[in-house]
């Protein structure tokens, strides 16, 4: 079928998903207070593939059918193919400010990933090679909204899974049917899980499996509504609050769950690794989907870093405080953030690198500097927001106060004609600041990428340092 509309992505939402929050299960999230506006801003990203300025970029010919398919799906063969996907990807970040990280794209480009490198899936046993190449086909054709996971619970960081009291706290496998496999056990921080149409559970990026776990070694993709899978939701972010006094988390819950599986059945054709530690322990260490992944990181940061500067330079403005020489080097200063992250992105299209199947992939060294960098940038950008903000930010009026009976008694103490503008910018800039949407981003881009030390740390062991410190050799060299 072609890409999705909005409303064939709310339709696809209708089934018996089991969903809970604050103790109580949601018959429906489409229309949950906590969940329905975060879902119709999704509907709103699959609508945009139908705009009529922009349905060449949010789109592409399927290679099964000829069907216009999402474009964040694309096999990139060429440079226009990489500018393609990027502006696709800038679109749909756009329409959210960079703040929904976890937008269809990001697990739609590392299925496709998967896809290219499937000869890693099946080199020891082809079918799952051949299952990971058939399921990516599947989510293009039919455009599906993954979530995935790749956390286990933390239940006991000093002693491998097998031997903690329950060997099934960790998702592990419990017995082989003529179906499938019956999975038992618990994933984390499966963000967009109650608004997508299938999980994808990953292998961890860093936790290594000892040869004796075998029954851990598994990856797979099942539909959220699959029987006896479960997700329980973290506190909601919105809270019903009106879109003036909470423009953003009125519109961008993408919410976290923990993913609970109660002997699930997953089907053969839906397994990509089982059974196989190495091939579970060495995945994103051998397969480098993650070039493709950084992409999307890179373009979902270009838009948030964008908006953050411009969301310093209005609240300056605002405050009258934008002629002030400190404040101006703050607000340089971000805007030499932004231009560092858009350098990224465009560099590493420009010195993209030969994958698989004629494809080309951006290059990964280059991408990965933002991946590592990008969490000890958002913290200083909100440090500077804050430092901007001042004591504005620490007690925002709300839409009833300017609008009541108190609205002629305040109206004296702002600019004249300002009064909501005001109101409404600092509301804007307290939510990223300070309450608890902004404090949730503050912790996801730390963690977005997975351990930002370990993140760092590899760059130093994987990076090719030979021509930098051949330059220190040449000129020690010399001076013997």
């Amino acid at each position: 079928m072609p890409a999705r509309t909005g409303q064939q992505y709310l339709d696809g939402l209708d089934d018996a998903r089991e969903i809970w929050l604050d103790g109580e299960r949601i018959a429906d999230v489409r229309t949950h207070p906590a969940l329905r506006r975060g879902v119709a801003t999704m509907a709103e990203l699959y609508e945009m593939q139908y705009a009529a300025d922009r349905s060449d970029i949010m789109t592409y010919a399927s290679p099964s059918t000829g069907d216009p398919v999402g474009t964040s799906y694309i096999i990139p063969k060429s440079p226009e193919d990489l500018l393609k996907r990027r502006r696709m990807m800038q679109y749909w970040a756009e329409h959210t400010c960079g703040m929904m990280g976890r937008s269809p794209d990001f697990v739609n480009i590392n299925m496709m990933g998967f896809a290219l490198w499937h000869d890693y899936f099946g080199e020891k046993e082809p079918v799952y090679g051949d299952n990971i190449r058939n399921y990516y086909d599947y989510v293009r054709e039919n455009d599906l909204c993954l979530t995935h996971t790749l956390v286990s619970p933390q239940i006991d960081r000093f002693k491998p899974p097998s031997e903690w009291s329950n060997p099934y706290l960790m998702l592990g496998v419990v017995k082989e049917t003529d179906a499938g496999l019956i999975v038992r056990g618990a994933r984390m921080l499966a963000t967009l899980a109650p608004m997508s149409d299938e999980i994808a559970v990953y292998p961890s990026t860093v936790k290594r499996l000892e040869p004796h776990e075998s029954r851990y070694a598994i990856m797979f993709s099942i539909p959220i509504a699959t029987p006896g899978l479960s997700f329980i939701c973290r506190e909601p972010l919105d809270h019903g609050g009106t879109r003036f006094d909470h423009p953003l988390a009125s519109r961008f819950e993408e919410m976290d769950c923990m993913a609970i599986f109660s002997d699930v059945l997953v089907p053969w054709e839906r397994l990509f690794i089982y059974g196989d530690v190495d091939k579970h322990n060495l995945l994103f260490a051998t397969v480098p989907t993650l070039g493709h992944v950084a992409h999307q990181m890179g373009v979902k940061n270009m838009v948030k870093t964008a908006f953050l500067t411009g969301l310093a330079c209005e609240l300056a403005e605002s405050l009258g405080k934008h002629t002030e020489l400190h404040i101006q080097e703050m607000l340089g200063e971000m805007i030499s953030y932004l231009e560092m992250v858009k350098a990224v992105v465009i560099v590493a299209e420009a010195q993209a690198v030969p994958g698989p199947q004629d494809s080309l992939m951006p290059d990964r060294d280059t991408l990965f500097t933002m991946r590592t960098l990008y969490p000890r940038l958002y913290p200083r950008m909100i440090e500077i927001l804050r430092t901007i903000g001042g004591a504005d930010l620490v007690m925002p009026l709300s839409h009833a106060d300017i609008q009541g009976p108190l609205a002629s008694r305040l109206a004296p103490y702002f600019k004249d004609g300002e009064v909501e503008r005001h109101v409404h910018l600092t509301r804007l800039a307290w939510e990223v600041v300070g309450d608890n949407f902004g404090s949730r981003q503050l912790l996801y881009e730390r963690l977005y990428a997975g351990d930002p030390i370990r993140n760092m740390a590899g760059r130093y062991l994987s990076y090719d340092k030979a021509h930098c410190q051949a330059l220190v050799q040449r000129l020690l060299d010399k001076g013997q």
